[in-house]
């Protein structure tokens, strides 16, 4: 069960960590394609990475108390 609840979890993270670095970042000069965008695509996964990580400690350190 905390296994099914930690990948529905890294899915919303990184979906919304992209989603809202995207809008940050969004520049007229990015939606021509091109390194850019790719930078702000990798910027956006490790964004999503880092708070699914930091939910997955919050999570770890629920269940070993």
């Amino acid at each position: 069960m905390l296994l099914w609840l930690a990948v529905i979890l890294g899915w919303i993270t990184l979906a919304l960590g992209g989603a809202h670095l995207g809008h940050i970042l969004d520049a007229p000069s990015l939606s021509r394609g091109g390194v850019g965008e790719r930078l702000v695509r990798l910027a956006a996964t490790l964004w999503g990475l880092l708070l699914l990580w930091l939910i997955l400690d919050i999570l770890g350190a629920l269940v070993t108390r």
